[in-house]
């Protein structure tokens, strides 16, 4: 199949990317390319979507189809944060209600399923191999790329998104950079079903000497642990056995029986979760969209939300911008900006509220975060 010619490129089938492609195939007619450097989808860490989301899922045409895969609900969050007792806060207090726990895979493949059913086309296992600006008005960009039984392709595209996560990887080969705020990784690993406890229901969030720890249960009963620190404290080398000894102590360990365990069920796996944006979201006739345009530390449970957010920003502002009218993708950056401003009071009111460890390094840099 050659592929010449589309409206918009796509870089990313990840959420966003997905979301956005559906909503500009579906909502606007356009015709829309979607490419994606994996197979399919992987196994994510990021598994809690709140309910502020129903809203957004629900204008973005997904609430009816999201519905059917039944995914258990959150109740709330269950934290150790600011002194060694632990909180619960019920989501069912909220007023966007309960959130879901979801299946990672399975919700990323439905995504893209559901991309491609309001017409959009998705190019798995490719890479990009060139991007450049033709003398097109109308088309004024050439996207090359290959896949593993393909020869090297290129499409002319009117619009180019990137949709590529944290690496950012268009907006960097634009010219624009990624501005970090931390250094934050994240250590996980999924445990085997255990026990049942009161707490399965619930995220759990618990603050360490040295950083802080998540767990959940997963809708196919294993348990999530995850842990998260500084890159620079933790070795290249030992960050595996550092997890494991730091874990042993935790509240997380003993109420989701991990210390029963004998091993994970899956390798300790390690991701960038720091926070930070992207110097430009836009530009000439391109966007960024997700984490590439700005992520969250993970604490906020904002990430999937803000993809969908940005879904259904920027549908209608790159709609626009095809035919003229540049001012809503400056509204749409203005938006994320906004956005990234609350983000950060409200990164800076939470770390404030643990002060048990203040000379210790990873503490005291949130602190320092917080107050400026």
């Amino acid at each position: 199949m050659r592929l010449s010619e589309s409206d918009i490129v796509i870089v990313g089938a990840g959420p966003a990317g997905a979301a956005l492609a559906r909503n500009l195939a579906a909502a606007h007619r356009l015709d829309v390319l979607v490419l994606e450097r994996d197979a399919g989808p992987q196994f994510r860490i990021g598994e809690t979507l709140p309910g502020a989301a129903g809203p957004l899922l629900r204008d973005l045409g997904l609430l009816t189809g999201f519905s059917a895969h039944s995914y258990p609900r959150s109740l709330g969050r269950a934290s150790i944060w600011g002194s060694g007792e632990l909180v619960r806060a019920d989501s069912f207090t909220d007023p966007q209600g309960p959130g879901w726990r979801l299946d990672r895979r399975d919700f990323d493949a439905w995504l893209v399923d559901e991309a491609q059913r309001a017409g959009a086309r998705v190019v798995s296992s490719c890479r990009l191999t060139a991007i450049r600006r033709t003398d097109q008005s109308s088309r004024p960009w050439a996207i090359s790329f290959a896949s593993p039984h393909s020869k090297t392709r290129t499409v002319a595209a009117r619009f180019l998104v990137d949709a590529t996560g944290r690496r950012a990887a268009i907006a960097r080969r634009l010219g624009a950079t990624a501005i970090r705020i931390d250094r934050l990784v994240c250590s996980y690993a999924v445990h085997p079903a255990g026990p049942p406890t009161d707490l399965d229901g619930f995220s759990v969030v618990e603050a360490a000497p040295h950083g802080w720890f998540y767990g959940a249960r997963l809708p196919s009963g294993a348990r999530l642990v995850a842990y998260h620190t500084d890159s620079d404290l933790t070795s290249r080398s030992s960050w595996r056995r550092e997890f494991a000894d730091t874990v042993t102590g935790t509240v997380i360990a003993h109420t989701f029986h991990l210390l029963d365990e004998e091993a994970p069920s899956s390798p300790l796996a390690r991701v960038a979760a720091w926070s930070g944006y992207s110097s430009a979201c836009t530009g000439d006739n391109w966007a960024a969209v997700g984490d590439a345009a700005c992520c969250f530390d993970p604490l906020s449970s904002q990430g999937l939300f803000n993809a969908f957010y940005g879904a259904l920003r920027l549908a209608p502002a790159i709609a626009a911008a095809l035919v003229g009218d540049r001012r809503a993708l400056g509204d749409y950056a203005r938006r994320l900006g906004s956005i990234w401003a609350a983000y950060r009071r409200h990164y800076g009111a939470y770390y404030r509220l643990e002060r048990r460890w203040p000379d210790r390094t990873s503490w005291r840099r949130r602190h320092a975060l917080a107050n400026g």
